[in-house]
C-alpha cells in the first residue's frame, strides 16, 4: 500500500506526522499514529524479525531519553511537563512512533544511482 506511493509524498507525509508527534501530549494519539505507521509497514512474519532489528536503534535511543524521567526530576529541564513514568513513557512513546514513521516513509525506497 504505502510502497506505491511517490517517495517524496511518504517523506512529507511522514514530517508532517512527526512534528504533529513531537508537540503530542496525549498518548492514544500517540498510539493511533504509531499503529497507522505499522499498519502500512504491513509486516508479515518474515518480515517481522527485519522490524525489529531497525526498530532497535529507536528502542535504544528511547530508553536512554526517557530513563531520566524515572530517576532525576530537574525543574530547570522541563521540555515536558511533569515528571515520573506518565513522562518517560510519553518521551519513549514519542520516539518510538518517530521511528515507525522513518522506516514507513523510507520502505520500499531503494536509492539509485544517475549515471
Amino acid at each position: 500500500m504505502i510502497r506505491q506511493r511517490h517517495p517524496l509524498a511518504r517523506i512529507v507525509a511522514a514530517t508532517v506526522l512527526v512534528l504533529a508527534v513531537s508537540v503530542s501530549e496525549r498518548p492514544v494519539a500517540l498510539a493511533s499514529i504509531a499503529a497507522a505507521a505499522l499498519a502500512a509497514l504491513q509486516p508479515r512474519p518474515g518480515r517481522l524479525g527485519l522490524l525489529l532489528r531497525r526498530m532497535a536503534p529507536f528502542a535504544v535511543l528511547a530508553a536512554s531519553m526517557s530513563w531520566i524521567y524515572l530517576v532525576a526530576d530537574n525543574p530547570a529541564y522541563r521540555p515536558v511537563g511533569g515528571s515520573g513514568a506518565a513522562v518517560a513513557t510519553l518521551v519513549a512513546g514519542r520516539i518510538m512512533t518517530m521511528g515507525l514513521l522513518s522506516l514507513a516513509a523510507l520502505d520500499g525506497t531503494r536509492p539509485r544511482s544517475e549515471e
